[in-house]
């Protein structure tokens, strides 16, 4: 059942494992490059970490792929239209700078 000895689990392992020494860690690198410079200036104030803003942009772009059937139905929109892109793109980053500027979450 994914359980180790004593009943806690085991972390899941899977056909991604060790990308983070290859071709994805600099993208990690990226992001936490540009945290560290938004503390240390005072621009950011909400205290995140690399894998929530990756997140955070990951969950937007995955959405528009994999409702942009929906969304046509619905609202007659293509998701994937190049003309729409640079709006979603802005949004994307809009979303990261918003949360991480906001007021910290109170202790």
């Amino acid at each position: 059942d994914g359980r180790a000895e004593g009943g806690s689990r085991r972390p899941v392992r899977g056909p991604a494992d060790g990308l983070a020494e290859g071709g994805l860690r600099p993208g990690r690198l990226v992001i936490a490059s540009i945290l560290e410079r938004g503390y240390a200036s005072g621009a950011f104030r909400r205290k995140a970490e690399a894998i929530d803003i990756h997140l955070m942009i990951s969950s937007f772009c995955f959405f528009r792929m994999s409702n942009r059937y929906s969304f046509g139905a619905i609202f007659g929109v293509d998701l994937l239209d190049a003309d729409r892109r640079e709006h979603y793109r802005q949004m994307a980053g809009d979303m990261g700078v918003s949360y991480l500027t906001a007021p910290p979450d109170p202790a």
